[in-house]
Parts: structure tokens; C-alpha cells; sequence
């Protein structure tokens, strides 16, 4: 048996390292490069375990500088000589403490040399079951996390990545149980070589058991005290917990109001038991403005947006957002106002207006909607809004030559889980959104009522650790249920084709036509589309795609109802704001009224 006590601040010369080492190897400086190196190649022999194959391949100057080559076989040998140390560190890391190495060099008839290492990996050593004790004595209160879970317990490989992050989470667990100064005091392993075992000690300090004090602010310029207290979830007198001051931290930063957000408590434990926590913060910007153009290859052509956003305009973090944009077709004003956490402690208050005049193929609308309520922020991805809709709308059917005024009311509830790894380009996660609006009110000078019903979900998976393949595919699936006498608006009714719906149709064109081939719109849409993405060279790449949709007049789908589906491949650059995608798709079912193909150009995937 070998005792070896150490401080668990031990560097990487201790012993410790010895027989467990973290993992992470100090290299050598690299030797200069030759200009004209002889080259070689590199064969490592008898390691079955793959991360451990892949680490030596990562930290060995022999592999990691092969292209470079050498200039002869003494400096070969030397470097070979200089990877011993790094070989013992990664093996150990691992768990296999008696690893042993031996290499040869040959020649491969091409003024090169091929290497080989033969490595013996010996027996893998297990851990013995982890201790804890506590400097102070026993506590039977303390509760200690999973050890199966974190792979520490007995008869698990003794891997040093998991020990050392099994020491963490020892910690963690220990000062979320209200002990906010516990630390280590000393990590003892005790090896026996003989049966190839591993015992772990952790001798810690508790400290005292705090609860939270006073909740103090530095840094709010131009904010009131009011808005940070509305995220704190913790009173004074709860028992101290990290991830309550975490989650508090976590809530300030996703306001936008602050640069940089610290939740602090003193470095030594206060003698009374009860700790302050010091809210350090530096205000962000609190206004911003932007300006963007865009065009569409299709009817819309050259368009733009303008946006302005005030974050803090009365001092309690209340949030208005102003924006105009428009194109060849029509123009959107609108304008929101958000006072955070106002409603129930937890619920933002929602006001925004939205003025619209815009040109479809069938129909002018040009309306004014208000709509009033209370949003969930979101948490964990998932947020939630519901609140009271308001509509006054003129629309021209362009067909029929007539020009109704609508007048609507109701309610609506909006939302969504988004896990998303990035908006732009998101490689992994998914997003799910749906919608329920029931409204009534005055169609066309007769009394309506109406719900609208629709829900999407896009999803994404990245093939491979780099994420530079991805498979995405996206649903969506909508329905308005009204009687048959009565109308639905055409600014309410389901459309698809185009950019963001079916790529290789015209905006809007699939389902039902008028005489005059211009869409009617439906009640009911399904869309369904899939795409690969690949990242080929640099930042460019290229996407294959195909999509498909119907929409029906009726509130589901009929026996009748045809299904389009367009198909296309794309050309991708990954800029440093996002992917610039060009897409070229054409139509399976192509009828009079489609094109050959459609043309698209835009920042952002597809979906």
C-alpha cells in the first residue's frame, strides 16, 4: 500500500499527479519547424479505451507536429523522448497508473520514417468507495450528492476528470445546504498497487451554517432599487443557497438593462451567521437604434426596417420598442411597452399596437390592432403571454371588388419552448410554438365568431461534434374552427408558399385560388419540411431541401386536397452576424400559375 497525503492545491509536479493526474499536460515548447523536414507518420498499438487513444494523439509533440516532419532521426528521437512524461499523465488520467511504452523507428523508403509506439496499458485501476469527513467531527444532517450518478462510486474506473469534478459537486451540494464557507481542506488517495485499487479521501470544512442577510445594490446609475428586488427570489432569513444568488444573477443579466451583473457575499463567514449578499452592477446602454435593408426576389423587392429601443425609459427597466418597416407591398408600424414583473410578482405587462397597409394578390388590408396583457419571461426556455386583442380592419377584396370594415375582440395565448443553441444558425435544440385565439365581432356587417388554432416545431441535430452537419426539419399545422355561415377575415385565414413556408412557390400561392389565380387562403394548413446542412469548406457551406404544404378552405384537410412540394439546394456563408443563404428551389407540382424556379437571398437559415 502507498499513502499519499497532499494539499488540494497540489501543481502538477506533486505526487498526487503521479498516480492521478488531472489530465491536462504542461508540453514542452515546441522545437523550431525545419523548412525541409524528412516526413513521418505515427502508429500507436494496444489501447482499446478511444479517449484515452484520442488525448495522447491531441498531446504528443510526435503526433500533434508529424506534418511538420524532421530533419533527421536523432531529432525524431528526441522528440519521442520528450512525449514520455505526457504518455505517463494521460494514462494516468484514465486510471492506468502502471502503464508502460516502447517505441521503434523504421524507415518507409521515401526519405521518411514511420513510428510506432507499443503501449501495455496494464490493469486499469477502480476506486474504493469515496470518503468524506468533516474536520469538525461527524454530521449526520449533511447530505452528499449521488456518487453512482457522478461515476465515483466503488468498482467505477478510476478516471481523474470525474473524481475532480465529483469534488465540485461534493462542494456545491454541501454549501447549498446553507454552509456557504465549506472547502477542502485535503484530498488523500491511498493506492494499492497489488489489486490495482484507488481509495479517495476528502477531509472538508464545514464552516457555519448561514442564512441570507440584507441585499445590498453598488452601481445603479439612473435605475431605482425597485427593479433588481422585483428578480430576487430569496427573503432575508432563508437559509443561504449558491444557486438562489446564481438564479438571481441569471435573471439581472437577461434584463438587458445591465453590462455585467456580480452577486457577492463577504470572503470571510460574519460571526452573527447571517451573510450579505452585494449586488455589483454596471448599467448597459440604455437606448439603441438600428437600420436594415432587405430584398426579395419576388414581388416585394427592395425593403427596409427601422427599430428603436429604450430599456429603462422611467427607471424600473420598463421597455419600449418602436419600428416601421416596409417594402413595394406595404408598410408596419408598431409600437410595445413592457413593465417587467409588475403582475403577480413574475409577470411582465405587456401594451403594444400594430398599424398595418399592406397588398396581397387578393386583397388590401389596412388595420389597426391593440392588444394588452401579461407575459411569463422566459425561464428554462419556455415563456408564455396571454391577454386581450383588439382589431378595427378595412380590407378590399381585390377579386370580388368589394371593401368590408371588420371589427373584432377576443383573447389570445401565445406560447413557446425554445432550447435553440443560437437563433441565426442553430445546430442543436428545438422550438415549439403554438397559438389559441378565439375572437368575435362584426365580419362584413354580419356577426362572426372564430378560434384560431396553430402550433409549430422545428428541431435540430448536429451530426458531428464541430456541428458543421445538421439536420433540420420543421413542422406546422393550423386550423380556424367556424361555423359554415360564418366568414373568417382574409387577414385570418392560413397561407402558404414561399421564403419562410415552401421554397420554389410564389408567396401565398398554395391552396385555393380565385378566377383570377390569386390565393383565397384557407382554414386549415399543414406544412412539413426537412433540410441538410453541411459546412464544406471555411465558412462556406451548401444545404439540400425539400418542403411541403396544403392549405384547405375547410377547417381540415378534404380527400381532395393537393399537396405541393418544392425542392431546392442552397448556397451558405457563415458570416460573423449570421449565415447568408442562397437558395435556388423548383416546384413538383408545378401548375400555370408557378414559376419554373424561385430565387431566394436572405441573413439566417430558412428555419
Amino acid at each position: 500500500m502507498i499513502m499519499l497525503g497532499l494539499s488540494p492545491t497540489a501543481t502538477h509536479a506533486g505526487l498526487f499527479d503521479v498516480f492521478f493526474g488531472d489530465g491536462e499536460t504542461q508540453q514542452l515548447p515546441n522545437p523550431p519547424a525545419p523548412i525541409d523536414g524528412n516526413p513521418y507518420d505515427v502508429t500507436i498499438n494496444g489501447i482499446d479505451d478511444d479517449n484515452a487513444l484520442d488525448l495522447l494523439q491531441d498531446t504528443m509533440l510526435t503526433t500533434t507536429l508529424a506534418e511538420q516532419g524532421v530533419p533527421d532521426r536523432i531529432f525524431l528521437e528526441a522528440r519521442i523522448e520528450q512525449d514520455k512524461d505526457d504518455f505517463r499523465q494521460v494514462m494516468n488520467a484514465f486510471g492506468y497508473y502502471n502503464a508502460s511504452i516502447t517505441t521503434q523507428i523504421t524507415t518507409n523508403g521515401n526519405d521518411g520514417y514511420h513510428v510506432i509506439f507499443d503501449v501495455t496499458p496494464g490493469n486499469r485501476f477502480h476506486l474504493e468507495p469515496i470518503s468524506v469527513q468533516f474536520v469538525q467531527g461527524p454530521n449526520p444532517d449533511i447530505i452528499l450528492p449521488d456518487f453512482v450518478a457522478l461515476e465515483i462510486a466503488e468498482d467505477f474506473p478510476a478516471i481523474a476528470r470525474n473524481v475532480l469534478d465529483g469534488e465540485k459537486e461534493i462542494l456545491r451540494t454541501i454549501r447549498a445546504q446553507g454552509y456557504a464557507y465549506a472547502k477542502l481542506v485535503r484530498r488523500e488517495t491511498t493506492a494499492d498497487l497489488g489489486h490495482s485499487r484507488l481509495s479517495v479521501q476528502f477531509d472538508i470544512a464545514l464552516g457555519p451554517k448561514m442564512v441570507i442577510g440584507k441585499t445590498s445594490y453598488v452601481g445603479l446609475l439612473g435605475i431605482k432599487k425597485e427593479f433588481p428586488e422585483r428578480y430576487r427570489e430569496y427573503e432575508e432569513g432563508d437559509p443561504y443557497s449558491p444557486q438562489l444568488l446564481a438564479d438571481f444573477r441569471k435573471a439581472l443579466s437577461r434584463t438587458e438593462i445591465f453590462s455585467k451583473v456580480l452577486v457577492e457575499i463577504p470572503e470571510q463567514p460574519p460571526e452573527n451567521g447571517v451573510v450579505p449578499v452585494t449586488v455589483s452592477v454596471d448599467p448597459g446602454k440604455p437606448r439603441s437604434f438600428s437600420v436594415s435593408l432587405d430584398y426579395a426576389t419576388d414581388d416585394r423587392g427592395l425593403g427596409g426596417k427601422a427599430a428603436f429601443v429604450h430599456r429603462n425609459i422611467l427607471g424600473s427597466g420598463e421597455r419600449l420598442s418602436l419600428s416601421i418597416e416596409g417594402d413595394q407591398k406595404g408598410s408596419i408600424g408598431a409600437g410595445e411597452f413592457v413593465v417587467p414583473r409588475v403582475i403577480f410578482g413574475s409577470h411582465d405587462a405587456v401594451g403594444r399596437v400594430v398599424l398595418t397597409s399592406e397588398e396581397k394578390d387578393n386583397h388590401e388590408e389596412y388595420s389597426f390592432i391593440s392588444q394588452a396583457g401579461m407575459k411569463r419571461p422566459v425561464a428554462n426556455g419556455f415563456s408564455y403571454e396571454l391577454g386581450g386583442y383588439y382589431e378595427v380592419a378595412e380590407i378590399k377584396d381585390l377579386t370580388a371588388n368589394t371593401d368590408n370594415w371588420n371589427q373584432l375582440t377576443g383573447f389570445y395565448l401565445d406560447t413557446s419552448l425554445d432550447t435553440r443553441d443560437d437563433r441565426l444558425n442553430p445546430a442543436n435544440g428545438f422550438n415549439i410554438h403554438a397559438r389559441v385565439m378565439p375572437l368575435f365581432g362584426i365580419v362584413d356587417d354580419e356577426p362572426s365568431d372564430f378560434i384560431e388554432l396553430e402550433g409549430s416545431l422545428a428541431a435540430y441535430y448536429a451530426i458531428d461534434d464541430a456541428k458543421r452537419y445538421v439536420l433540420a426539419g420543421r413542422t406546422r399545422l393550423g386550423t380556424v374552427i367556424s361555423s359554415e355561415h360564418q366568414k373568417v377575415p382574409d387577414n385570418h385565414r392560413f397561407y402558404a408558399g414561399g421564403a419562410g413556408s415552401v421554397r420554389g412557390y410564389d408567396r401565398d400561392i398554395i391552396g385555393p385560388l380565385d378566377n383570377q389565380n390569386n390565393p383565397e387562403g384557407g382554414r386549415f394548413v399543414f406544412e412539413v419540411g426537412a433540410e441538410i446542412r453541411a459546412q464544406i469548406y471555411g465558412d462556406v457551406g451548401l444545404a439540400l431541401f425539400a418542403e411541403s404544404a396544403m392549405v384547405d378552405e375547410q377547417p381540415n384537410p378534404q380527400a381532395d386536397t393537393d399537396l405541393q412540394t418544392g425542392v431546392g439546394v442552397g448556397l451558405r456563408y457563415y458570416s460573423p452576424v449570421g449565415p447568408v443563404r442562397l437558395d435556388l428551389a423548383i416546384p413538383l407540382e408545378k401548375r400555370a400559375v408557378d414559376s419554373d424556379f424561385e430565387l431566394y437571398i436572405s441573413l439566417g437559415q430558412a428555419f
